[in-house]
């Protein structure tokens, strides 16, 4: 297969990834057609020939001009979904290129487009040189890998990106009576965006805690209940300033504004057990579990496309002793003290990949629902709970469980 027939049908592969085609794609294809100088017959003899299971030869700034005429194609359509997210990044890793680079490109083009008009930017950007690039690539089944970068630098180069798509989360609620007075209650913790349209993942115990707690049952107990309408959810994004209205503090997005909401949470699992209240008495009860489903999606409305971590395909891409970065608010509430939300990243390591993962990193409660990423910048999992006793060992939800919970968006 020649060179620019193989890259034409990676481009082809993209647009049709998220299952539509539509017009401004065609037209995306049509331009890459015409510039390349595509043989249709030739074309067709190869539509049987698998291409994604080949490597680009040549450097590496070649295949990232591969990686951004695909980028082209799926954004003619103004978004790329969460499919032509997956697929792409998959594709980078055959190109040779960490996962995370196509992410970072679409990154690159969203604040072109926020900041140009967007014919520019499409006149701009497919350039012809990228075009050559397309046309001039050697395509085999082998490449000679290229140097790793250490572990601290390969972190260190998506720290900014992954902060801003970082979320305190705060949830208040109160228990009603009869005949007895309102009881406020409240907790928080992390969060993250997992999709460029303003999805945010967290814990189901940071946005529904009165499930979890032994302190709730025993309000239960004693006649209160959760008033469903008092429930409010407030979000910081990470390095915003926390400013005063009236007896809270506004956060960049909250219900009470309108633009966030609870949007869909994993399915109800409930357990006997016996859970310890905040005087320290146990109380046997009916809770929610503490296992995989744990986890709740927000959904917060921005005007433009959010900084967002990409959720790996799978978390058995990492194994044991791996290491990792925890991310999020471990102090909770004490970030208002400063305030200003600034996160506090834990570098840790994998212990154990089984229905949960199993995480060795410093934690504390204010983590709950923060991501753990790794060193390519991918979420593998989301932080749960501690151990009993343990600081420095956490259960955290895998990252499939998640992608359930956004496939039913």
């Amino acid at each position: 297969m020649k060179a620019r027939v193989a890259a034409y049908k990676l481009l082809i592969e993209i647009a049709r990834a998220d299952g539509a085609l539509g017009r401004p794609e065609l037209e995306e294809l049509q331009h890459y057609h015409d510039a390349l100088g595509i043989d249709d017959a030739e074309l067709l003899r190869e539509t049987q020939t698998p291409v994604t299971v080949r490597v680009v030869e040549g450097s590496e700034d070649e295949r990232e001009d591969t990686l951004r005429a695909m980028v082209q194609v799926a954004l003619a359509d103004g978004r790329v979904s969460r499919r032509e997210y997956r697929w792409g990044r998959q594709i980078a890793v055959k190109l040779g290129l960490p996962g995370m680079r196509f992410v970072n490109i679409v990154r690159g083009e969203h604040r072109k487009r926020s900041a140009h008009p967007v014919g520019l930017v499409r006149r701009s950007a497919v350039t012809w040189g990228v075009l050559a690039a397309l046309a001039g690539v050697g395509w085999n089944a082998t490449r000679t890998p290229s140097v790793e970068a250490s572990p601290a630098r390969r972190l260190q180069s998506h720290a900014q990106d992954l902060d801003a798509a970082l979320v305190l989360v705060e949830t208040t609620y109160q228990f009603v009576h009869p005949k007895r007075k309102p009881i406020g209650k409240g907790g928080h913790g992390s969060g993250f965006f997992a999709t460029p349209d303003g999805h945010i993942v967290t814990n189901k115990h940071v946005v529904q805690p009165w499930k979890f707690l032994a302190d709730a049952k025993r309000l239960e107990a004693d006649g209160y209940e959760v008033d469903p309408r008092s429930v409010r959810y407030t979000a910081w994004r990470c390095g915003s300033t926390m400013e005063a209205q009236g007896e809270a503090l506004r956060g960049t997005w909250s219900t009470t504004a309108g633009d966030l909401q609870l949007e869909s949470l994993a399915p109800d699992r409930w357990v006997k057990a016996t859970r310890t209240c905040r005087d320290g008495t146990r109380r046997k009860d009916i809770y929610h579990g503490l296992g995989t489903g744990d986890l709740a999606l927000l959904r917060a409305t921005a005007p433009s496309p959010v900084s967002f971590i990409p959720l790996a395909p799978s978390s058995d891409r990492v194994r044991v002793l791996d290491p990792v970065v925890v991310l999020g608010f471990p102090k909770g509430p004490a970030v208002f003290e400063r305030g200003r939300v600034i996160s506090t990243p834990a570098l840790g390591e994998v212990g154990k990949v089984e229905d949960s993962l199993t995480i060795r990193a410093p934690m504390d409660g204010g983590n709950s629902g923060g991501p753990i990423v790794s060193l390519d910048g991918e979420a593998i999992g989301v932080a749960a709970r501690k151990f009993p006793g343990q600081q420095s060992l956490a259960r955290c939800v895998r990252c499939e469980e998640v992608h359930e919970l956004l496939d039913g968006h």
